[in-house]
């Protein structure tokens, strides 16, 4: 979960991105999808490198 802008987001992606290289696919599977939850976008979108952006306002419900 990041509450800030697209500085936030770029450190969770990149943290995203570190924490899937650990990941023993042999063991526990490919993940099936890497998201940032923010609280300041207002559309959920897709980014270039695969990673989800999901405003938290758009879990409601």
């Amino acid at each position: 979960m990041k509450l800030g802008g697209e500085t936030l987001i770029e450190e969770g992606a990149r943290t995203l991105r570190k924490v899937l290289k650990r990941i023993d696919t042999d063991r526990m599977g490919e993940s099936a999808f890497m998201a940032i939850v923010t609280g300041t976008d207002r559309y959920a979108y897709r980014r270039e490198d695969g990673i989800m952006i999901i405003p938290l306002g758009s879990l409601r419900n």
